[in-house]
């Protein structure tokens, strides 16, 4: 190989390194941005009820307050708050989640949902919660 394909060929390999990275970085900003939009900014509490549907849709039902009702998707403001499988078993026999954080602005899927998602899913409207226990209803 000659000096000027070497240069050429190595500038070449820079040159698509740059871009592959700056596509990488520009696609996770997107997927990250590509959830519900912004938060309301008005802390609430919800009581939600887990509900089995025949549908690859939001699965729980917000019970309190009355005003809100209707089905949600939920996510954690942070990845240690969790719902973990047995908080949503006791939840399927009757109890509530009570849950503290906010409302997103417009209907979309939890970030958790990504790409995976099914695509016939339909949009809800999203709680980030910053809180969660489980209670017994009253």
């Amino acid at each position: 190989m000659k000096f000027r394909s070497r240069a050429l060929f190595i500038a070449f390999t820079v040159v698509m390194l740059v871009a592959l990275i700056y596509q990488w970085m520009h696609v996770s900003r997107v997927q990250r941005s590509a959830g519900p939009g912004a938060l309301s900014g008005e802390e609430v509490s919800v009581d939600l009820r887990h509900v089995q549907r025949d549908c690859p849709c939001a699965s729980w039902k917000v019970v309190q307050p009355a005003k809100m009702e209707g089905y949600v998707y939920i996510e954690p403001a942070r990845e240690n708050l969790r719902i973990s499988p047995a908080q949503v078993a006791k939840t399927d026999s009757g109890w509530l989640l009570r849950l503290n954080g906010q409302f997103y602005m417009e209907e979309g899927f939890p970030d958790e949902a990504g790409e995976n998602r099914d695509p016939s899913a339909e949009k809800a409207r999203v709680f980030q919660y910053t809180s969660a226990e489980v209670i017994k209803p009253e």
